[in-house]
């Protein structure tokens, strides 16, 4: 049970252009974490909460697992493919499964590493031989889908090396990876081979630890069989996966089914007398309009929806009051230039762009004063970061100064820089990313004589057009952190991708030290050192003023007070292994009139 507020929202203090309609985003392409509620407020209903019984665990609040019923869930657009060749999209995840999961018995409010490094997926273990090798083993007992062509035959390493090399082209036969996947994440790589039926083997080129694979693991291990026969993956009808739920029907536009795997290996580990997954099927309705999905929640169609812009949140929260809440922090916006050409060569139009938004005003009107108007660096205030962030507070005087709102110093820097009177500029940004946003942006850069215009692109034709094949001149928006620490480093990595082409060895030797965090001889780097890394590494980026970020977007996630199980987890992050182990309380939903 959780706590339950109702914000009655700041009094705008500027009715400017500014407050802009917000729009749903694709939950498939965000990337969230979990920050507090909000203390704004003005009125405050609490609901009890049950502590569990005296010498019972952290999850007996939810009551005892039941069986049986569906959980039913809304996603924005169609899947982008069904093949993790194609890039990754949330869907094929809820049949298939990777390498590691969550670890479902660390409590959610202590935060623990462990929690996302948990051999619950298909590996039982894993062992740091030395620096660059490791040693995974592999789940058996574990069967493929009773379909064509494999009718239910045992998953073994071959299976795991052989999905890992179609997608990274390391071995397997395969000579190039993916090129819709950031191959560049991959490059520490040197191969991943099946040593022996139930054991694979992991090489690199400098030192590194699991983290490395247990992040590639969020890419399903998909069958080689179906791609020898059928050629790909593209045809829903050949989805065949070792996860809780095989895809049984697809009708585009409208919704995806899956139904409950009953040969599936998994227990679950809070009820470990359970055999899991505890639904009969999963539902997926395909509803691009958010009024309408909206609709569908508050009428019970819907049992959990995230991505919900605060305003429309905050009156579900008050029509709907028995809808249990979580605010979700997303990454920051932000704006990206091309420091390799004019203006933006030079660090005094970066600073002066930086010195042109005014983050306070953004918070208290564009987001409704429930967030605070400070800029983050690349590691932003979540339990995934810990230490690694570093409060605005906490920044040196001189970088700070670079991201307070002074519109006439940020004028005169541009003065300084030969742009007395500004100058034009264009920005790429993908229709799926807050172009209103972009809008509010536009609308400070003007104020010190940047006049930006905005070019909307559909989301494949920005990756290829930004991402790919790098055609855009000036600007691109993109955003600023990451959900890994050492991801979040590698977002500025000079290197294979790179659309900002920024070239600065310092930080490429930064990024490098810090992203190591083990010695040649597979010892652990001390946390002292990685945070004091961390934080320099970060710190100096944002000197360099490489983006023009926003303040955090944040939005919500609100379900019925029948789901049960579910403990505040990303939804799109290991969606089979999460759905598996929620259940539906048949009479609460039956009291309440949707059963």
């Amino acid at each position: 049970m959780k706590k339950k507020i109702l914000w009655l929202v700041v009094s705008c203090l500027m009715a400017l252009s500014l407050v802009l309609a917000s729009c749903g985003g694709e939950e498939e392409e965000e990337e969230e974490e979990v920050i507090s509620p909000p203390t704004v407020e003005e009125e405050e209903e609490e609901e009890e909460v049950k502590p569990p019984p005296v010498g019972g665990n952290w999850w007996d609040f939810h009551g005892t697992p039941e069986y049986g019923g569906r959980f039913t869930f809304r996603q924005a657009m169609d899947p982008m493919s069904w093949d993790p060749y194609a890039g990754f999209t949330m869907t094929p995840h809820l049949y298939l499964e990777s390498l590691s999961s969550m670890n479902w018995i660390i409590d959610r409010s202590v935060w623990d590493p462990e929690q996302l490094l948990s051999p619950t997926g298909l590996a039982t273990s894993w062992e740091q031989i030395d620096g660059f090798h490791q040693i995974i083993h592999i789940r058996e007992g574990v069967h493929w889908h009773d379909r064509d062509p494999v009718y239910g035959r045992e998953l073994d390493a071959f299976d795991v090396a052989w999905s890992y090399n179609r997608l990274i082209g390391k071995g397997s036969g395969f000579t190039e990876g993916s090129p819709f996947l950031p191959q560049f994440i991959f490059a520490e790589i040197d191969s991943i081979e099946a040593i022996d039926k139930w054991t694979i083997e992991v090489k690199y080129n400098k030192p590194n630890s699991f983290g490395m694979v247990a992040n590639f693991g969020l890419f399903g291990i998909h069958c080689r069989d179906v791609v020898e026969k059928f050629g790909d993956l593209s045809d829903w009808k050949n989805a065949v996966g070792t996860g809780p739920f095989t895809l049984d029907d697809y009708v585009a536009g409208a919704s995806i089914t899956l139904g409950k795997n009953i040969n599936y290996w998994g227990y679950d580990e809070r009820h470990p007398q359970n055999k899991i997954p505890y639904v009969d099927s999963v539902k997926v309705l395909i509803i691009p309009d958010l009024s309408t999905a909206l609709a569908a929640l508050r009428t019970g169609k819907i049992d959990i929806m995230e991505g919900i812009p605060w305003e429309q949140a905050l009156k579900m929260m008050e029509t709907n009051p028995e809808l249990e809440s979580f605010m979700v922090l997303a990454q920051t916006a932000a704006l990206k230039p091309r420091v390799d050409v004019e203006p933006f060569t030079d660090i005094r139009v970066r600073k002066a762009m930086n010195m042109a938004i005014d983050r306070k005003t953004i918070a208290e009107t564009y987001y409704g004063g429930l967030v605070e108007g400070k800029p983050y660096g690349i590691m932003s205030p979540t339990p995934e970061f810990g230490d690694f962030y570093t409060p605005f507070e906490e920044w040196p005087a001189d970088i700070q100064e670079g991201y307070m709102y002074d519109p006439e110093g940020a004028k005169q820097l541009l003065a300084e820089a030969g742009y007395p009177n500004g100058f034009k500029t264009n920005v790429a940004i993908s229709a799926a990313a807050d172009v209103d946003m972009a809008q509010v942006f536009k609308f400070y850069l003007a104020e010190i004589g940047i006049d930006m215009e905005i070019n909307v692109m559909e989301p494949t034709v920005y990756n290829s057009y930004v991402n790919i094949l790098q055609k855009h001149d000036q600007l691109y928006w993109s955003t600023v952190d990451a959900f890994d620490r050492k991801i979040a480093a590698m977002n500025y990595e000079t290197s294979v991708t790179n659309p900002s082409k920024i070239e600065d060895p310092v930080y490429n030797e930064m990024s490098s030290s810090f992203r190591i965090d083990v010695d040649e001889e597979g010892n652990y780097t001390p946390l002292e050192k990685q945070l004091r890394e961390g934080r320099e590494c970060d710190m100096y980026v944002m000197s360099k003023h490489w983006a023009v970020p926003g303040i955090p977007a944040f939005t919500f996630r609100l379900w019925q007070p029948w789901l049960k199980g579910y403990t505040d987890e990303q939804l799109w992050r290991w969606p089979a292994s999460q759905y598996a182990r929620w259940w539906i309380n048949h009479d609460v939903k039956k009291a309440m009139g949707y059963e």
